[in-house]
């Protein structure tokens, strides 16, 4: 069990998904930074399609080579 299951063992306990997405005062944006590795820990490169898919998704912004 994780936290993300929205199963927790107390009910006073805010899930975390709750915790995580806050409203954004206006005016204002959140900064996210993202990262996936190459080799064997991508998982046959699930790592590398997620954050793909992310930053299509979110219009993001390569800052690295």
């Amino acid at each position: 069990m994780n936290s993300f299951d929205g199963d927790t063992p107390e009910p006073a306990v805010t899930p975390e998904p709750e915790r995580l997405l806050l409203p954004v005062p206006e005016g204002q944006r959140i900064t996210v930074m993202l990262a996936a590795f190459e080799g064997w820990n991508d998982a046959g490169e699930a790592a590398s399609d997620a954050l793909r898919y992310l930053n299509k998704l979110w219009g993001g912004k390569k800052v690295a080579p």
